[in-house]
């Protein structure tokens, strides 16, 4: 019996551990993201958004094209 709750605080230790190596990981990967965020932020203001602008006329376009397309079928 005490060999049975050995291995149940083993593996208990064992998914804490895991938890805490995630729950940093996803810490890491929320400061990557924000960091990415405002070096977009900062390049969208000082580029424009002369780009955002070519997507979306790109995107209505496309839409456009499929609605054009699927009237004649």
């Amino acid at each position: 019996m005490g060999q049975v709750a050995q291995e149940i605080g083993s593996e208990a230790k064992f998914q804490k551990d895991f938890l805490d190596q995630l729950q940093m990981t996803m810490i890491k990967a929320q400061a990557g993201v924000k960091n990415n965020i405002r070096k977009l932020k900062k390049s969208i203001i000082k580029h424009g958004s002369n780009h955002i602008v070519h997507v979306v006329l790109f995107a209505l376009f496309c839409f456009f094209v499929v609605h054009m397309w699927s009237k004649d079928c």
